[in-house]
């Protein structure tokens, strides 16, 4: 079920790295982030499962960031 909306910007350096809205939902499991990583030329969307040191919207953001540097 959908809980919120979150307006998130993330910034490394003073350069704006990610910026877009974070849906938050309630699962059985617990909160759920989802959000597009990019717009070109379709629009890609990931979810990150809260939890541990994931307990925000920008935690989510981070952590997929760090996912995708990694590969």
């Amino acid at each position: 079920m959908h809980a919120e909306s979150f307006p998130t910007v993330e910034r490394f350096r003073g350069q704006t790295v990610w910026e877009g809205v974070v849906e938050a939902f309630d699962a059985p499991k617990g909160r759920v982030y989802a959000f597009a990583v990019s717009a070109r030329p379709e629009p890609q969307y990931v979810a990150v499962m809260g939890g541990g040191k994931i307990d925000s919207p920008l935690a989510a953001v981070r952590a997929c960031i760090v996912s995708q540097a990694k590969k």
